[in-house]
């Protein structure tokens, strides 16, 4: 599958919408290694068609080909909405590969996403701004993969996860998270999201 690159351009492919549905969720593994910064992005198919229209028969499954029509806007979007900012500099951010998934009772579109260009242990502040165009309460739950442990972290259209920042209460202690967090499970934790998401400023660097 075709990489893309993003140039340190900001562009926002998708167009106008109304807003749909309030309260989604996506979630993110975000993996943080010694020379570059993994991150898997688990975006539901609903809001998938959405932004992208990329369902072009509504059968309710989108095909290999379906996703590479509409991979280079769903990455110009997402390179918009995806970011990371390191020692003043943007990360370029790559699309590595982009696949159609069905979990028990969801689907989703699942993108491998790696920000090239990071040393650690340079300070990261990553910002994942998805899908408010259709749903300005969007919430992006987050595993943060770093030096053996994991943590939870909540992405919002107001908060950015300082990777140097992360503290020992972000550390996921419930078993049914350290996977990968679920829209079922997180309404049971929603101690370690609020947790989570102040641990950190709110404000955008």
């Amino acid at each position: 599958m075709k990489r893309y690159v993003f140039p340190f351009i900001l562009v926002l492919a998708a167009p106008s919408l109304v807003y749909a549905h309030l309260n989604s969720y996506s979630f993110s593994t975000v993996t943080i290694k010694d020379e570059e910064i993994g991150f898997e992005l688990r975006f539901p198919y609903i809001n998938t068609i959405e932004l992208f229209a990329a369902d072009k028969n509504m059968d309710q499954v989108l095909s290999k080909e379906e996703i590479e029509a509409a991979q280079q806007v769903m990455y110009y979007y997402f390179a918009n909405k995806i970011k990371a900012l390191s020692e003043g500099r943007q990360l370029q951010l790559v699309m590595n590969d982009a696949r159609f998934a069905e979990e028990d009772d969801q689907s989703f579109l699942v993108i491998d996403f790696t920000f090239a260009g990071y040393r650690k242990p340079e300070n990261v502040y990553i910002l994942c701004n998805v899908s408010e165009e259709v749903d300005p309460y969007h919430q992006n739950i987050a595993v943060i993969k770093k030096d053996g442990k994991q943590y939870l972290f909540t992405f919002t259209s107001s908060t950015y996860l300082d990777v140097n920042g992360i503290t020992p209460d972000m550390e996921i202690k419930d078993p049914r998270l350290r996977k990968r967090p679920r829209a079922d499970t997180i309404q049971n934790a929603t101690d370690l999201i609020q947790s989570s998401t102040a641990s950190v400023d709110s404000a955008t660097p």
